[in-house]
């Protein structure tokens, strides 16, 4: 019985893991609402008939919800969860997964489209302002996004205060994303936090989260790769790729970055950059 348990447990986690990664999946095809519509009653009808016919609408895309969710909790929430959807059943996690990813990559990539596509580009600080504050998980006091930013998984996106993104700057929440009070990024820095594993057989995905603490300034052009710390105080150089955690107060530079010197400022300043339509 234990060995049957962790067995589900393992393909309730490959179930999980896919559908955390739904919104990455790019639909070369327009998904249509019938198209939507049959996809969740073939779900449904899969789950009614695994658990009980008597499940409604709401609870099917509950379950739908939970499970998309579940993959960021711990193990025992993975397991209560199990329990819950999959009942000893370990098949019904592959006969559903494509059905994952459908219904749950749809509803992100319309909210991607609208915040990145629709607001970011406004030429209004207050109407960008009042979307971020609603899309990222926190965004501090006298923080300024500039337009054409482009933000992946905002709810996985932690900003601080006093804090100054650039255009075209790229944010990656995917893999999770915490910024610090008073960080400095200049235009065109992208910031992953998830990307492809060169080694795997199947290009499958890798997760880690970025870590930028306070005072820390990222200048032009600049790459920061998934699973990297930077400390505080912190300079990245224009145009460097950093692929390794970042000491407080180092200065690293090139491709990959290396340390190049020490910051010797006592970083008494407080960002405001506010440029007028930008």
């Amino acid at each position: 019985m234990e060995n049957q348990d962790s067995q589900n447990l393992q393909h309730f986690h490959q179930v999980a893991k896919s559908a955390a990664r739904m919104q990455d999946w790019a639909h070369d095809d327009k998904t249509t609402r019938p198209k939507t519509n049959r996809l969740f009653l073939e779900f449904k009808n899969a789950y009614r008939a695994l658990n009980s016919p008597e499940k409604s609408n709401n609870e099917v895309k509950q379950v739908l919800s939970e499970t998309r969710f579940a993959t960021f909790g711990g193990d025992s929430a993975k397991l209560k969860l199990q329990k819950k959807l999959f009942h000893s059943s370990p098949a019904f996690a592959s006969n559903i997964e494509q059905l994952l990813i459908n219904l749950l990559g749809l509803k992100n990539h319309v909210g991607s489209f609208i915040l990145n596509d629709v607001v970011m580009p406004l030429p209004s600080r207050t109407i960008r302002r009042l979307f971020l504050k609603s899309a990222l998980q926190h965004v501090g006091k006298q923080t300024n996004f500039q337009r054409h930013i482009e933000l992946r998984k905002p709810k996985n996106i932690y900003v601080g205060d006093h804090c100054v993104f650039n255009p075209r700057i790229i944010l990656d929440g995917r893999g999770g994303l915490q910024i610090g009070n008073h960080v400095d990024i200049a235009q065109e820095t992208h910031i992953w936090s998830m990307g492809h594993d060169p080694h795997s057989d199947f290009h499958e995905l890798k997760r880690g989260k970025v870590i930028i603490e306070d005072y820390v300034w990222i200048a032009s052009r600049s790459t920061i790769l998934p699973g990297v710390t930077i400390g505080k105080g912190a300079v990245i150089a224009a145009g460097s790729v950093v692929t390794k955690d970042v000491e407080p107060m180092t200065i690293v530079a090139g491709v990959p970055a290396v340390p190049k010197g020490t910051r010797r400022s006592k970083l008494k300043y407080s960002l405001n950059h506010k440029p007028f339509l930008k």
